[in-house]
C-alpha cells in the first residue's frame, strides 16, 4: 500500500513539473489578407529564389490576450535548394528578416528572423528559423519572455492564396509565384526555472513523502522526558 502511495505522490509531482512545461507562451501570427507575403522564383535547376512580395503586416496575438500587429521586413536573395531531399530546402548561406510587434499594453518586441529551412511538398511551403531579439518592453510578463537574445523557433506557413505547385516542381522551371502568408507562431526560449505554482506542488509533494517515512519506521515526533 505504502508503495502506491509513494508511486502516487512523486507521479503528482512530476505533472505538475510537465504540466507547467507544456503551458508555455507564443504569439501567433494571423494571415496577411492575401495581399502580401513572398514571391517564389525557379531557377530551372532545382532551386528556388525568395523575396518578400509587398510589405507582410498583419494581427498577433500573444498568450493570455495581448493583442497587436506585427510587420516583416524586406527579404531578398534567400534561396533554397536540395527540396526533394531530407530534410528539404536548406537555405542557402545566412539570410535574415527583421521583424517588428507593436501589441496591447505598451508591449513592443524587434529581432532578425535567421531562416535555416523551407519544408516542402505542398502547396503550403512552411518557413522554419529562429529569432534574434533586439529590443523587448512592456509588462513584466512580456519583457520576461523575451528576455533571452534568441528566442525558441519560428515558422511562418504560405496560403491564403497557396501556391499553384509544389516548390520542388516550380523549381524545375524559370516561372515565379507569390504566395501570401498564412500563419505563424514564435515561441520564447525555454527555460528549466520552474514557475511558482510548480514549487509549491512538489514541496507540499516532499512533505507527503516525509510523514510516510516517519510513520514507517514509528516516529512520532515526541520522546519521552
Amino acid at each position: 500500500m505504502r508503495k502506491q502511495i509513494v508511486a502516487g505522490v512523486s507521479a503528482f509531482a512530476l505533472l505538475a513539473f510537465a504540466g507547467q512545461a507544456v503551458m508555455a507562451d507564443q504569439i501567433t501570427l494571423a494571415d496577411t489578407g492575401g495581399v502580401a507575403g513572398y514571391t517564389f522564383a525557379g531557377d530551372g535547376a532545382g532551386g528556388i529564389t525568395i523575396s518578400t512580395w509587398g510589405s507582410p503586416s498583419g494581427s498577433a496575438l500573444f498568450t493570455g490576450g495581448d493583442s497587436g500587429t506585427y510587420t516583416l521586413g524586406a527579404l531578398s536573395g534567400m534561396t533554397a535548394n536540395n527540396l526533394n531531399t531530407s530534410p528539404p530546402g536548406n537555405v542557402g548561406g545566412t539570410v535574415t528578416q527583421g521583424i517588428t510587434f507593436s501589441m496591447s499594453y505598451g508591449d513592443s518586441l524587434s529581432g532578425q528572423i535567421l531562416w535555416t529551412q523551407v519544408k516542402d511538398n505542398s502547396v503550403n511551403p512552411d518557413f522554419i528559423g529562429t529569432l534574434d531579439v533586439a529590443t523587448a518592453t512592456g509588462d513584466p510578463t512580456w519583457v520576461s519572455d523575451w528576455s533571452s537574445t534568441t528566442a525558441g523557433p519560428i515558422d511562418l506557413v504560405i496560403g491564403n492564396p497557396a501556391l499553384n505547385t509544389t516548390l520542388d516542381s516550380l523549381a524545375a522551371t524559370t516561372h515565379s509565384e507569390n504566395g501570401s502568408l498564412s500563419s505563424g507562431e514564435i515561441v520564447p526560449s525555454p527555460t528549466d526555472v520552474p514557475e511558482p505554482t510548480s514549487w509549491t506542488l512538489w514541496g507540499g509533494a516532499l512533505m507527503m513523502l516525509g510523514l510516510l517515512y516517519r510513520r514507517r519506521n514509528g516516529f512520532s515526533g515526541l520522546q519521552a522526558a
